[in-house]
């Protein structure tokens, strides 16, 4: 009883470590890299550190990003694995696996070449079963083609693609569901499907009934399609630009609202891309405060900030330090945790984390 004691004093203290002084960061930064933390206590054990193979450092600094993602029953998190972390674990998934759980996310959302999962490859299989060890569940990044769009054929074959890959597996083995990344407003010039007669425009095409409103309404339904086939069991997640929302707010878009969104997926990821926390933040809320319609307290929202490599689409905190990322972490928890709808703080991508987190500061 008194050790069980000692672990709740221990981490009230990290939490609230976390939980302090939002507008300066220092003092928060300097309790948690130097506060005890009992490394079983947070979910990951020193066999899982020791298959991570990280430094004293790193070991360090996934402490802090723990603490600072999981608090207040607050910090279902998850992550963007691609093929160029699938390609640099070729030969170590089992390493991979533990340097995402010794960072705290309960939530892979991976992407490897689709022959990987039609053949059931024997990386994708232990890289699942590895982080279904750790209880980390893995969701198939499918349902990203904009020819879907003028094909709803594409979406029985995606959704046949991941079915038929569980059914051929081990139950560990096994994609908790699919994670979809269906973007209307990428649906423009060389990426639009040739057989579409209007495309996304930023400047001229919203407006009720506009191309940018055909576009949503087409994603809605190709998600509703892909929710009506998948069995039962299997999750289904989307990645939504912030900005939709806004427009709906606006009375420029009828559709791609939150909860028309949740209404097919069990929970959805804002992609609120910026520098900076404040800004992730103000993209996010109207996001939020339009999913409190949502009755079902199961559908949820997370905030997914970028930390991506070589990406000059947007902006994002590859170029700010790991104790920035801290602090919007913090400023983020802190911030969604007063909507029952919030989910937790998403990452894109692993790669981009990675060099952060080995970063020398």
């Amino acid at each position: 009883m008194k050790k069980e004691l000692l672990l709740s004093i221990l981490v009230g203290m990290t939490i609230s470590a976390c939980e302090e002084n939002n507008t300066s960061y220092g003092s928060t930064y300097e309790e948690i890299k130097n506060e005890i933390i009992d490394e079983g206590n947070m979910g990951v054990s020193e066999e899982c550190i020791e298959a991570a193979r990280i430094t004293k450092e790193m070991e360090e600094r996934a402490r802090q990003y723990r603490s600072c993602t999981h608090r207040e029953n607050v910090g279902t998190n998850g992550v963007y694995v691609y093929s160029q972390s699938v390609e640099k674990y070729k030969t170590a998934p089992e390493q991979l696996a533990a340097r995402i759980k010794v960072l705290g996310f309960a939530d892979v959302y991976l992407s490897p070449k689709k022959a990987l999962i039609a053949s059931a490859d024997p990386w994708v299989r232990t890289f699942i079963s590895t982080l279904r060890k750790y209880g980390i569940n893995t969701h198939a990044i499918r349902i990203t083609d904009n020819k879907l769009y003028v094909n709803e054929a594409k979406v029985s074959e995606e959704v046949a693609l991941i079915t038929k890959y569980n059914d051929s597996v081990l139950p560990e083995e096994r994609f908790y569901g699919i994670a979809a990344d269906l973007e209307p407003h990428t649906c423009k010039g060389k990426n639009k499907p040739q057989e579409l007669s209007y495309e996304w425009d930023s400047q001229t095409g919203y407006g009720i009934g506009g191309p940018n409103d055909k576009l949503l309404q087409l994603t809605l339904e190709r998600l509703q399609k892909a929710d009506d086939l998948l069995p039962e069991q299997l999750q289904l997640n989307e990645a939504v630009h912030y900005n939709y929302q806004i427009k709906v707010d606006e009375n420029e878009l009828s559709y791609g609202t939150i909860p028309q969104f949740l209404k097919s997926c069990d929970w959805v990821i804002i992609m609120a891309y910026s520098s900076n926390k404040e800004s992730i933040w103000n993209k996010s809320e109207p996001s939020l405060k339009a999913a409190s319609a949502v009755k079902e307290r199961t559908k949820t929202v997370s905030i997914c900030v970028k930390t991506a490599i070589n990406d000059k689409d947007s902006e994002g905190l590859q170029s700010k330090k790991w104790k920035y990322l801290l602090e919007t972490a913090e400023y983020i928890l802190d911030k969604g945790k007063s909507y029952a709808s919030f989910r937790g703080f998403d990452i894109f991508t692993y790669e981009g984390l990675e060099a952060m987190w080995e970063k020398e500061e």
